[in-house]
């Protein structure tokens, strides 16, 4: 990336994976959303960007719904010390009741 209309064009098009993810996930198509929500997180972790924390939720979430537990499990214990790290409190309940801890 050389400028920064480059940068946002970037994060625009994580903004547009990370919609979609998360509707297909809503949507229970878990499979599907993984790889929107894999090339979002990627994006966001580069400037440790606002949403990373969010894509991490949306990608634990499609793990769970996938069976895979360890997955889901790591993906959810780092959204949630993004959500710590913001001050998000209903995002971090939200997290913390995906997991099985008390919020």
């Amino acid at each position: 990336m050389t400028n920064a209309e480059d940068v946002d064009d970037y994060l625009y098009v994580a903004r547009v994976r990370l919609i979609m993810g998360k509707i297909l996930v809503d949507m229970q198509s878990y499979q599907e959303a993984v790889p929107h929500l894999d090339k979002a997180r990627a994006a966001f972790a580069v400037g440790k960007h606002y949403a990373l924390g969010e894509t991490m939720l949306y990608l634990g979430k499609a793990h769970l719904g996938l069976g895979r537990e360890a997955q889901a499990e790591e993906l959810l214990l780092k959204a949630l010390a993004e959500f710590q790290r913001l001050g998000l409190r209903l995002k971090e309940a939200e997290t913390k009741k995906l997991l099985g801890l008390a919020a």
